[in-house]
């Protein structure tokens, strides 16, 4: 039976920087081993703040009950992938950020997977440490490449309970191809800032952009990637593949993210090539993209 009364909880978004051997182990032991959640535990998995449970954690919800000054930590355990560990004993996330950094400054006992199959990504995040409100301060963020704080996440080793070594690649699978619908809303789109930048309306390098994860956002990344822009810049919640076609091209000045998610074959690229494409990415947590000042 598993004990209701301890939260745990781990960490990835599109699929990508997530630990890969301890969950694995976990529910291994638990299949050979016929164990069954009890009904409550039943129930919680399917209530909406299991849902909610990173946006929840950023914006200090999880602390609403602790009496101030109280060293206790809301989350039991956290288990998160790294890709190395500083001389500080910081920790350099993976692919995805997202509420990483609250996760593990919200747990007891945090066990780190440093991944050595991937690169060392260190400089590609900025990480800030979290503040629940009323003591949050602003974002003073004015461009796709400002940085606020750290390349690492801040934390004492003493305080890491575990390491483990795993050596697999993020499990993303293909993207979806792209289709005649796609690319049809695509070249709407690129029509659309094409005749904005020939009425002067817009500059070559066109605003900072935002788009989304799927096979649209693909097809219009691509075709902008082929068309007369330069020098553009990205701001956005995922970068996929043709982000990179976009940089090889010459036309992607920089892109900012909360997580990456390219397929196996763009992975390879990108490890590949990580200290062509360094300086010209960025990793915010999800509390930076989506606060006030930024949107």
């Amino acid at each position: 039976m598993l004990l209701t009364t301890t939260n745990r909880t781990t960490t990835t978004f599109t699929g990508v920087g997530y630990p890969k051997t301890f969950p694995t182990e976990i529910a291994d032991h638990v299949e050979s081993n016929d164990l069954q959640a009890s009904p409550e535990t039943k129930k919680k998995f399917n209530l909406l703040w299991v849902l909610l449970m990173n946006q929840d954690l950023i914006y200090g919800y999880y602390n609403l009950r602790k009496t101030h000054g109280d060293p206790c930590k809301p989350l039991d355990w956290a288990i998160v992938e790294a890709t190395t560990i500083t001389e500080d004993g910081h920790v350099v996330p993976g692919a995805s950020v997202v509420a990483t950094p609250e996760i593990v400054q919200s747990a007891e006992k945090p066990i780190i997977e440093v991944n050595t199959r991937i690169p060392n990504l260190e400089g590609l995040h900025d990480i800030n440490h979290s503040f629940v409100p009323p003591n949050r301060q602003p974002y003073v963020v004015t461009h796709p490449q400002d940085r606020v704080d750290f390349t690492a996440i801040q934390i004492d080793p003493d305080h890491i309970v575990a390491l483990i070594e795993p050596t697999k690649f993020d499990n993303t699978g293909i993207n979806t191809p792209e289709n005649v619908n796609s690319r049809t809303i695509a070249r709407h789109i690129i029509e659309f800032l094409s005749e904005d930048f020939e009425s002067g309306r817009l500059p070559k390098s066109l605003l900072p952009l935002q788009s989304r994860i799927g096979n649209v956002a693909n097809s219009i990344i691509g075709g902008l990637a082929e068309g007369p822009f330069e020098q553009v810049q990205v701001w956005t919640e995922v970068l996929q593949d043709t982000c990179l076609r976009f940089f090889d091209w010459g036309k992607l000045a920089f892109a900012t993210a909360t997580s990456i998610r390219f397929s196996p074959g763009g992975f390879d690229q990108f490890h590949k090539n990580w200290a062509t494409y360094k300086d010209r990415l960025l990793l915010h947590l999800q509390q930076a993209a989506n606060s006030p000042e930024i949107i």
